[in-house]
């Protein structure tokens, strides 16, 4: 055999392993990275009012009236759904950008709860402490600096009352007075 028939050899032989290879994949029900470009979980998301979220290995998207709060963990974040603890692979702050304003207040830097859930807000010491309306029992700490911020947007959000233009509070809706727990949509 001459050194160029190998060479084609080696080239056939290499094709038909690279297409069974795709075939392998498309019948899994994926291509290959490298012939599609997949968008990040933020861009994936961010329109449809969902995070992706995974729990035990398996990939979901939790929808922003089931988060009762959010927690930074390192690089990535924890959302908290009443029952369980969710791992989110976006920050904190790309998950604040993507949570409605109306809903939501960062009370630490570490902390974003959702006041549709509040059950109560105590002072301790000089800082205080939110404690949610859920399932399991479960509370988030509050910076010094935000405890009197968010008993007003508490008060705020339940009675209807809309903040003052340029308000970095992110709340700019009002809780029906029902005092339900659920959420509306936004």
């Amino acid at each position: 055999m001459s050194l160029a028939t190998s060479s084609s050899l080696l080239f056939i032989m290499g094709l038909v392993a690279l297409l069974c290879g795709i075939a392998f994949y498309r019948s899994r029900g994926r291509t290959p990275a490298s012939v599609v470009s997949l968008p990040s979980p933020a861009e994936e998301s961010g329109a449809k009012n969902l995070l992706p979220v995974e729990k035990n290995g398996n990939r979901r998207e939790i929808a922003h009236s089931e988060i009762f709060c959010v927690r930074a963990n390192g690089r990535h974040t924890s959302l908290f759904n009443g029952r369980s603890d969710f791992f989110c692979p976006l920050s904190i702050s790309e998950v604040h950008a993507l949570l409605p304003g109306q809903f939501f207040f960062r009370c630490h830097r570490s902390y974003i709860i959702n006041l549709a859930h509040v059950r109560s807000v105590k002072k301790v010491a000089e800082a205080g402490v939110v404690e949610l309306d859920s399932p399991l029992r479960r509370a988030a700490p509050i910076t010094r600096g935000r405890v009197a911020a968010l008993r007003e947007a508490l008060h705020a959000f339940r009675s209807g009352a809309k903040p003052p233009p340029g308000d970095d509070l992110r709340i700019d809706a009002a809780r029906p007075a029902s005092g339900g727990a659920g959420m509306a949509a936004p």
